[in-house]
C-alpha cells in the first residue's frame, strides 16, 4: 500500500497505512482493557464511526481475537503492537529481537499464523480501499498538522543543538490510535507517531496539534533518542562509575527497573526539551520542568546548566557528542 505522505526539508510527513491498520483492528477488539481508548469518539468521532461501520462484520476474524489474545497473555502491548505493524511494512516481515522474543513469545508457526491471518484482514476487508478512500482526509490533517508546528520546528531545534542530523525521520500521524504515543525505530528510518491530541473539532475531525509544546516537544523527545542513547551506551566506561543513586528518583519512580543507561537518556532527552520550551513557549517553561522533576528526574536542572555551557562554548565544541563524556563526567562529582 502506498503512504500518503508530504516531504519537507527531508522530514516526512505521513499517514501510514498498517498503522492505521492497527488502530482499526484495536477499535474492533474495543472490549480488551488494553486498548480501552482505542474506540473513543472524542478524539475522531467521524473517523471512528466510519470504520465501525465498515469493518464491524470482522470483528470474530481471527487477526482479531489472536490480538486480543497475545496482549491479554504476553507483554503484547504499548509501543509492541505498533511496532509490529510498522516493521510488517518496513522489514519485508523481518521480526526483529524486541518483539518476537521480549514482547511476543511465541512459536514461529504461531507467529507466521498472526503474520498470516493479519494478511488475510487486509484482504477480505477490503482494508486497502479504506485506506485509499480516506486520502483527502489524511491529506488534510497532515497540512494542518504541518501549518501549525512549522514554526517551532522541533528537529530543526534538535539537529542545531545536538550538531547532527538525519534523513530518515518520520512523523506518522495515527487516526484511528487513540492510545498513545509512539517512537518506533525500523530498518528504514525512526517514526514519531501521534495520535490525536484533542477533541474533535465540530466538524468531528481529529486535532493532531492541539497542545503545541506538548506535541512539538514530544517529537523532539522521540527523534532525540536515535543520537543520545549511541552516546551513552559509547561512554559505558564512564557511566559504569557513577553511583545508582544519582538516579535514584527516576529508577524508582519509572519503569526503568536497574537500567542507568535508560535514566540517563531519559533525563538528558527531557532536559534538551526543556531548553527547547523554554526558547519556544517560556510562559510554561517553569511548570514543563516541574513537571518532569516530579516524575523523578531529579536531575534535570544539572543537566540543563551543563547544555548551557555546551551551548555557550561552540567554538569548543562541534557536536554534543565532543562534549557528552563532559556532561557524563559531571554526575560523578554528585557520587
Amino acid at each position: 500500500m502506498k503512504k500518503v505522505k508530504i516531504v519537507i526539508n527531508q522530514i516526512s510527513y505521513q499517514v501510514h497505512p498498517y498503522t492505521e491498520l492497527f488502530g482499526v483492528m484495536a477499535i474492533l477488539a474495543n472490549d480488551n482493557n488494553l486498548y480501552k481508548n482505542a474506540g473513543n469518539e472524542y478524539y475522531n468521532k467521524n473517523y471512528r464511526n466510519e470504520i465501525i461501520k465498515w469493518f464491524s462484520p470482522f470483528k470474530e476474524h481471527k487477526a482479531i481475537l489472536l490480538l486480543t489474545k497475545y496482549a491479554l497473555n504476553y507483554s503484547f502491548n504499548y509501543d509492541a503492537p505498533c511496532f509490529l505493524f510498522l516493521e510488517l511494512a518496513d522489514n519485508d516481515k523481518e521480526i526483529s529481537d524486541y518483539i518476537y522474543k521480549e514482547r511476543l513469545p511465541i512459536s514461529t508457526l504461531e507467529l507466521n499464523d498472526f503474520l498470516k491471518q493479519i494478511d488475510d484482514f487486509i484482504i477480505n476487508s477490503n482494508f486497502k480501499e479504506f485506506y485509499n478512500i480516506n486520502t483527502t482526509r489524511y491529506l488534510n490533517s497532515l497540512e494542518s498538522f504541518i501549518k501549525k508546528t512549522k514554526i517551532h520546528s522541533p528537529e530543526k531545534y534538535l539537529f542545531q543543538f545536538i550538531g547532527n542530523n538525519s534523513n530518515k525521520l518520520s512523523i506518522n500521524l495515527m487516526h484511528s490510535v487513540c492510545s498513545s504515543n509512539y517512537g518506533v525505530h525500523t530498518k528504514k528510518g525512526l517514526y514519531v507517531c501521534v495520535m490525536p491530541s484533542g477533541e474533535s473539532s465540530t466538524q468531528g475531525e481529529p486535532d493532531f496539534a492541539y497542545d503545541l509544546p506538548d506535541i512539538t516537544s514530544l517529537i523532539l523527545h522521540e527523534f532525540a533518542h536515535s543520537f543520545i542513547n549511541p552516546l551513552t551506551e559509547n561512554n559505558r566506561h564512564i557511566i559504569n562509575k557513577i553511583d545508582r543513586e544519582t538516579f535514584v528518583d527516576a529508577l524508582s519512580l519509572n519503569p526503568y527497573g536497574e537500567n542507568i543507561n535508560t535514566a540517563i537518556n531519559e533525563t538528558i532527552i527531557r532536559s534538551i526539551e526543556c531548553c527547547y520550551i523554554k526558547e519556544m513557549f517560556p510562559e510554561v517553561y517553569e511548570p514543563f520542568i516541574k513537571k518532569y522533576i516530579k516524575k523523578g528526574f531529579s536531575q534535570i536542572p544539572h543537566v540543563i546548566e551543563m547544555l548551557e555551557i555546551f551551548q555557550n562554548n561552540r567554538d569548543n565544541y562541534e557536536s554534543l557528542s565532543s562534549f557528552y563524556p563532559k556532561l557524563l563526567t559531571s554526575f560523578l562529582s554528585k557520587n
